[in-house]
């Protein structure tokens, strides 16, 4: 629950913070060269921004969906390859090189 709402606050605060900075922008230029009309160009800068947002949004549920579909073929492919491991076999020290060799060729 607390990690929702902290989620929330820092996404709220990152749309804030990016819909004012251009908007800073575009009223700093608006003063600078006194002919701009500053309506038109507010609103072409939260154009590009809502634009822009929407790319990083698609991007961000498309890698989501793709990763959460690998971890359920994943899933399914372990499932289905359950391997018995000799627990004596593999938590003891080799004592041998070629003992290490033949165990390493048999676990990979």
């Amino acid at each position: 629950m607390f990690k929702r709402i902290l989620f929330t606050i820092i996404v709220l605060c990152i749309l804030v913070i990016g819909g004012i900075m251009p908007m800073q922008a575009s009223f700093a230029a608006g003063d600078i060269l006194g002919d701009i009309n500053t309506h038109t160009e507010l609103k072409h800068v939260v154009k590009k921004f809502a634009i822009a947002m929407s790319v990083v949004g698609g991007s961000c549920l498309i890698l989501y969906l793709s990763l959460k579909t690998y971890k359920r073929m994943k899933e399914k492919e372990d499932n289905t390859q359950i391997v018995s491991i000799d627990v004596k076999k593999h938590l003891s020290t080799p004592e041998t090189i070629d003992e290490a060799t033949k165990l390493f060729i048999e676990k990979f």
